[in-house]
């Protein structure tokens, strides 16, 4: 018999609780983004209609739960400090903000979708303004109920966890078209800079200065954001894997453009600072949808394949990079690697089965897992830690010295993979949670032993690892629960139960 007085009655609840708070999120994460584009015209695909109405409704219950915290301040003190952004929120957000709310124009599209061949530019354009006015408000408030010690009220939760499912649903939405229109206004932002740059007097001494040191980058970054524009701009004929691509080349020059002082110097300058505004929006466009996201992992996935494979030559490491190579790539004989698994999850997500897409999901999550195992063994070998130190060493030294051999091998091996894990590391928040949520649910009910209190343990640890790496207002939605189960494992020892 477990006793009671180790594992407290609300221990298998509060993993239960857990559970279940990350399975609805993680739904909303994964909802499909099929057909709920603009396509030539800027006319509406058939799946927008659905996805714009319930966008409204997400919309709607955030409006909800803001105006939660405006009526709970006039009674709980403690809440004020919150009142006037929670009932900016809530205007921007619902019905009570009249044409201008998301709750609005997310309606108006759906309507102008269900017109069959109306040109819907004016509602796409109007859900994406009004979405932003949230976006920027919940960020306010967010950023109060820090200063005022409220992120983990839980009417502050409940504002956390209703604005990430209108977030996930706003970007399951008019995804080409979103891009293609903050492109335009980058290249746009890009190509005033360089004119006026190339342009500028004895008057704008810094701009000046920046076409001296940058006239070459800003003209590389005008080129590809001009690719990019041209791209997205044929909308749902648009090649995805060429949006990725583009994207991810006006993403790279305007890191090289950031990094000359001459930039830094400049940023006082209204042109700079309209280049570094539209290059956010850009940014957000994309990083925010995860079809686009899980595709770069698929890419990393080959390009550590490729490295590992070069490495497997070496006689000494041939074994360990073999095994990574293939969790990177699959095997001639039928197991996936993470690419693969990546892939079918993009399919999975574009398609209109959401098991589907749950479970292709899980499949990342644990190709990932062992894939991160094969590399730690790889690198825990002697003569790969030996390579690597001296390539960085060399890097240190003279950052243009030429790696050769195995030394090259390994670093390339050490910079794909860390490649691949940042863009893990930046995707699938919740659906990480429900993953190691349903496993750790799992050993807590089944508890009644020193060994399977040990198996939970190592579960809650896995927990652990993916809550610490979330943003702050992720974790707080599951922080009461999460430091109550650890509060129960580490404060009454629990694998000290007895049977």
């Amino acid at each position: 018999m477990v006793q009671s007085t180790i594992v407290p009655d609300g221990f298998k609840t509060k993993a239960s609780t857990l559970k279940t708070t990350a399975e609805t999120q993680s739904k909303s994460e994964l909802g499909t983004t099929n057909l709920t584009d603009l396509k030539s015209g800027n006319i509406p695909e058939t799946g927008l209609g659905a996805k714009a109405r319930q966008l409204a409704q997400k919309a709607q219950a955030l409006y909800g739960v803001a105006n939660a915290i405006v009526e709970a301040a006039t009674t709980d003190t403690a809440l004020k400090p919150l009142k006037d952004t929670a009932g900016a929120l809530k205007n921007a957000a619902g019905t009570s903000g009249g044409l201008t709310s998301l709750f609005k124009a997310a309606n108006q599209l759906a309507k102008q979708a269900a017109r069959n061949g109306g040109d819907a530019t004016e509602q796409a354009n109007e859900v994406i303004r009004a979405f932003e006015t949230v976006e920027k408000l919940y960020d306010l408030l967010m950023a109060k109920a820090g200063e005022h010690g409220l992120t983990n009220h839980p009417n502050v939760i409940n504002v956390v966890k209703a604005y990430y499912e209108v977030k996930n649903t706003y970007y399951q939405m008019i995804i080409t078209y979103r891009i293609q229109k903050k492109a335009e206004a980058f290249h746009t932002a890009a190509s005033k800079l360089q004119t006026d740059a190339k342009g500028a007097g004895p008057d704008k001494p810094k701009l000046k200065a920046l076409h001296t040191a940058a006239s070459l980058q800003i003209q590389q970054l005008v080129a590809a954001a001009e690719a990019l524009k041209g791209e997205a701009d044929k909308l749902n004929g648009a090649n995805e894997a060429t949006i990725v691509t583009n994207y991810l080349a006006v993403a790279g020059d305007y890191g090289k453009l950031e990094k000359i002082p001459a930039f830094t110097e400049a940023q006082g300058e209204r042109q700079v600072q309209n280049v570094k505004e539209k290059f956010e929006a850009l940014k957000k466009s994309y990083v925010n949808v995860l079809r686009l996201r899980v595709q770069v992992l698929a890419t990393k996935a080959q390009a550590l394949y490729d490295k590992a494979d070069e490495l497997s030559s070496d006689r000494e490491l041939k074994t360990q990079a073999t095994a990574l190579a293939n969790e990177a790539m699959g095997t001639s004989d039928g197991n996936q690697g993470l690419k693969e698994k990546a892939t079918k999850l993009v399919e999975a997500i574009n398609g209109t089965d959401a098991v589907d897409a749950n479970e292709k999901a899980d499949d990342v999550i644990e190709a990932f897992d062992t894939l991160a195992t094969k590399y730690k063994e790889l690198a825990k070998q002697d003569k790969y830690q030996q390579l690597l130190k001296s390539a960085l060493n060399k890097i240190k030294q003279n950052p243009s010295t030429p790696l050769q051999g195995a030394e090259e091998n390994v670093k390339n091996v050490d910079t794909a993979y860390n490649n691949l894990k940042e863009v893990y590391k930046s995707i699938l928040n919740f659906t990480k949670i429900n993953h190691y949520s349903k496993q750790m649910d799992s050993k807590a009910q089944s508890t009644t032993s020193p060994t399977t209190a040990q198996e939970f343990k190592d579960k809650l640890d896995a927990f652990g690892n993916v809550y610490n790496s979330i943003p702050g207002d992720i974790k707080s939605i599951f922080q009461s629960d999460f430091e109550s189960i650890k509060n129960v494992v580490y404060g009454a020892q629990l694998e000290k139960i007895q049977l």
